[in-house]
């Protein structure tokens, strides 16, 4: 469940800074700087994936 909270958070924070950009309170990033952002959040979720999340990992489940 606290999974699931701080995903909402994390899209109600999104949308929060894109109505600050568009009201000219809050700069863009620039591209890079974003795409940087999203690959350590990809690496973050990879190192919290259970053994059971194998398919998220690329990697091959197998049955015990």
């Amino acid at each position: 469940m606290q999974e699931e909270h701080s995903i909402e958070k994390s899209i109600i924070g999104a949308c929060h800074d894109v109505n600050e950009m568009r009201a000219g309170k809050m700069r863009e990033k620039p591209i890079d700087e974003f795409l940087t952002e999203l690959k350590s959040m990809i690496e973050e979720e990879k190192s919290h994936a259970s053994y059971g999340d194998a398919a998220f990992r690329g990697g091959r489940q197998v049955l015990r």
